[in-house]
């Protein structure tokens, strides 16, 4: 679905992004990301300020941390300005000289010390250059096409949720009481996104391989209490 919403925006011209799970979204992973959107394009371009960094910085694994690694952090960012070299180089150097992912081993953060792992390889594995990791990052010009899955810790001006869908939102194959809670958070994740207006579209119609079949509305639609809501309507 998010190959197909893409194509349809980049149809008519918009900038699209999709936001993918190639890795886990953390903390730690979003911060790296803004870091790497800084050091390519400082506050005016990449629309991150160099003091949220640092606090965002600071409140991993504080118990350990306290403000040790903030020069070093800033010394990374500073010296950081060639958009061509490899994200990995950057993200290792930035661990090292920071000591964070030390850090966050003696925190006992085994998920966000996995999670940065994990991101490593994936830009080993794609030759990843600094712009384009930083390019995750970016908050404006652009639409970014994401999972419920991968939205988890991203904030946007408006969100747009598409397909909700019975049979899709949950997916047909949710059946157990946990794995239908696990997509109605999913769906709570989503919501909780925007930083101002959200929108939710469906067409009540599921495409498989061989036919199309009416299936109605999501059902989480109807508990949320948004199928019979009135629309909002603007006038001059």
């Amino acid at each position: 679905m998010c190959t197909g919403a893409a194509a349809a925006l980049q149809a008519v011209g918009l900038p699209v992004q999709i936001r993918s799970r190639d890795y886990p979204t953390t903390a730690v992973t979003l911060l790296l990301e803004a870091c790497a959107a800084w050091a390519c394009g400082g506050r005016e371009d990449s629309g991150q300020r160099l003091g949220d960094l640092l606090g965002r910085f600071r409140g991993l694994a504080p118990q350990v941390r306290g403000t040790r690694g903030d020069i070093a952090l800033v010394r990374v960012l500073g010296e950081s300005g060639d958009c061509t070299a490899p994200a990995t180089d950057f993200v290792a150097r930035l661990l090292s000289k920071t000591g964070l992912l030390a850090d966050l081993d003696a925190a006992g953060a085994r998920e966000d010390a996995a999670a940065v792992e994990q991101m490593v390889a994936h830009l080993g594995r794609e030759r990843a250059v600094l712009a384009a990791f930083a390019a995750r990052a970016l908050r404006d010009g652009r639409v970014v096409v994401t999972t419920t899955s991968s939205s988890k810790g991203l904030e946007f001006d408006a969100v747009i949720i598409v397909g909700a869908n019975k049979k899709l939102m949950p997916s047909w194959q949710s059946r157990t009481a946990e794995e239908l809670a696990e997509e109605r958070r999913r769906l709570h994740v989503s919501l909780t996104r925007a930083r101002d207006s959200v929108d939710i579209y469906y067409s009540g119609q599921v495409a498989w391989r061989s036919k199309t079949e009416t299936t109605g509305p999501s059902p989480y639609l109807g508990s949320l209490g948004l199928l019979n809501a009135p629309i909002p309507r603007t006038g001059r």
